[in-house]
């Protein structure tokens, strides 16, 4: 009757058997190497298919890939006179067959479009008299890729490097064609070439408005400083131009 028992018992266990537990074969940790930094566009995909995904070693079973997760924590930058729109931080997670974990971060930066920006088109220099009244003249420049009708003139504001100073708004705008983009060259070069055929976005600040806003009073006489220019066109995208005015 042992015998018997002991049998039956074993039927009994061997008709419902228990499933497989993974097991570590001895390859090392799970590890995870995220892609480096990632710059796009406003309009560009988010998806990783388009920003990259990790790399993993290390799983328990080779024959089983790790299992890649992740989640975002956007971040609006402080200034808004500054080259992001907005920085992702996706942090990725890989999880084998073991159920291991291993996590890394991907920075993926939102970059702001770059526009041509003139202060009083077609002067060049662009001086700034302290203590004058009046109005200043502003341009957003257009070209054959920036289409100005695109900007909403309501989010339109000047500032000075890192936010030092700003913002300054503008009391007024029009459309025309008034200035040729700068080429390129150095931070506060300008030229005194005018219309070229392309429509331009022209704005008119107060002058005591930009001097106090801007805080220009506090820099040397005939020192130049660094103006910038911040925008939205009307589907969302972040604009960014800069040109200097030299104060005296």
């Amino acid at each position: 009757m042992i015998h018997a028992l002991s049998l039956l018992l074993l039927s009994v266990v061997n008709s419902h058997p228990v499933p497989p537990v993974p097991t570590n074969l001895g390859l090392g940790s799970l590890v995870i190497e995220c892609p480096g930094v990632t710059k796009v566009r406003c309009n560009d995909s988010l998806d990783p298919s388009f920003t990259g995904t990790p790399t993993t070693s290390g799983e328990c079973d080779p024959n089983h890939p790790a299992t890649l997760t992740y989640t975002d924590s956007v971040q609006v930058p402080a200034c808004e006179a500054q080259r992001f729109q907005t920085t992702i931080i996706r942090t990725w997670t890989a999880t084998d067959s073991c159920g291991n974990t291993a996590t890394c971060d991907q920075t993926i930066h939102v970059v702001k479009e770059i526009w041509n920006f003139d202060i009083k088109s077609p002067s060049c220099p662009n001086p700034f008299n302290l203590g004058a009244n009046g109005m200043i003249s502003m341009t957003i420049v257009g070209t054959a890729q920036h289409d100005v009708s695109t900007i909403d003139p309501s989010t339109v504001a000047i500032w000075t490097e890192d936010c030092a100073g700003g913002p300054v708004t503008p009391v007024r705008y029009h459309f025309e064609d008034k200035a040729t983009p700068w080429p390129g060259g150095p931070a506060c070069g300008c030229h005194t070439l005018g219309a070229d055929g392309i429509m331009d976005l022209d704005f008119h600040f107060r002058r005591q408005d930009v001097e106090n806003g801007l805080h220009l009073a506090s820099y040397p006489s005939f020192s130049y400083v660094r103006i910038f220019v911040t925008a939205q066109t009307y589907d969302g995208c972040e604009i960014l131009g800069t040109d200097c005015v030299r104060v005296q």
